[in-house]
């Protein structure tokens, strides 16, 4: 997908929700989608958890995301299994996977990411049905239907991953 094909697939998935009513209260729709369903997404979760397991060859770690957030989950790549470095002379990092309430996922770091790794991560998202949006995209700004008080300095990945 282009970047500009990414932004439309993203404003798609972000239905204009009812006005905040405070800085307190957020609409329904907004932390997840209306027709959001809990078990249905954590079999997703544990199937992706499953293949990055398998494609990695080692154990991954995983955790729930917060309350009052779009984060469902992440899932941590440990370093010794990957072969992601910031320079070739360098120790490998850690890769950490985010699942959206809102059925897509995406990575960091994104910048230096091995073409192994990244093939591996682009893999299992796509068997478990989780599109994979790249990171320049998701560090974009906002510009979804429900711009206004509290989204002013927003970007994709805090709409879709980070507390509201």
């Amino acid at each position: 997908m282009t970047e500009p094909d990414w932004h439309a697939f993203l404003r798609a998935l972000d239905k204009p929700l009812a006005p905040k009513r405070d800085w307190l209260t957020w609409p329904d729709g907004w932390e997840a989608p209306l027709d959001f369903d809990l078990a249905a997404s954590k079999a997703r979760f544990t199937h992706l958890t499953t293949l990055l397991t398998d494609l990695f060859g080692g154990a991954v770690d995983t955790s729930r995301g917060p309350q009052d957030s779009a984060l469902f989950g992440e899932v941590g790549i440990p370093a010794a299994l990957t072969k992601t470095r910031p320079k070739p002379t360098e120790r490998p990092l850690s890769i950490t996977l985010y699942i959206s309430n809102f059925g897509i996922a995406t990575c960091q770091p994104y910048a230096h990411l091995h073409d192994d790794d990244q093939a591996r991560v682009e893999l299992a998202s796509a068997e478990a049905g989780y599109p994979l949006v790249p990171g320049p995209v998701i560090d974009s700004p906002y510009d979804g239907p429900n711009s206004g008080v509290g989204t002013e300095d927003w970007t994709w990945f805090i709409r879709f991953f980070d507390y509201l």
